[in-house]
């Protein structure tokens, strides 16, 4: 699913799909976009199925398609633009980062909930937000997922939940957008 040299370039597109692999877009029904944001989808066959571990991968085909964990869109002209993940896992400077792990390591290490979310970055792509309840303070926070999760991990904004800001937004859950939960105003 890469740009090739010989069709011309779309800019901001992965490009047209490689011979031999069916992409497609579809929407929460599970029908055929075009044109529309839905999440990217592979058909059956393409060339470089993985025979090793089919198991897993059979669990993750869904009637008759392999879900990629994108969301995107095909252009008219058969260009897919791909807009992010439709999963948790948020992509940051080319890194996959987990708000799951997150919260877990906060959990485990300094015994406090946490709520970890996404947010858009225009130089990163996505950063990750972190919102929690304890007595710690929020460098003791930071430090801690740098310590045990890497520099790369550590959150763009990090919110002690004891603030009357916050309190509304429940612990413990992972969202798609911040502006979904309110944090819009804090992230930007």
């Amino acid at each position: 699913l890469v740009n090739y040299t010989f069709p011309p370039i779309a800019p901001g597109s992965v490009g047209l799909p490689i011979p031999g692999f069916y992409v497609d877009v579809v929407n929460d029904a599970g029908i055929s976009v075009k044109e529309m944001i839905g999440r990217v989808i592979l058909r059956r066959p393409w060339p470089s199925m993985p025979v090793e571990y089919s198991e897993e991968y059979a669990k993750k085909w869904v009637n008759g398609y392999y879900e990629v964990g994108d969301y995107g869109y095909i252009s008219r002209d058969g260009y897919l633009y791909v807009l992010g993940r439709n999963d948790g896992v948020a992509k940051s400077s080319g890194f996959r980062l987990s708000p799951g792990a997150v919260s877990k390591a906060l959990k485990e290490h300094l015994n406090i909930e946490s709520t970890v979310v996404r947010c858009r970055d225009p130089e990163r792509l996505e950063q990750l937000a972190l919102i929690y309840a304890g007595a710690v303070s929020s460098q003791v926070v930071r430090n801690a997922i740098r310590l045990l999760l890497g520099p790369i991990t550590e959150p763009h904004l990090i919110v002690n939940a004891n603030t009357e800001v916050v309190k509304r937004i429940p612990l413990g859950l992972l969202v798609e957008e911040c502006s979904e939960k309110g944090l819009g105003p804090y992230i930007n």
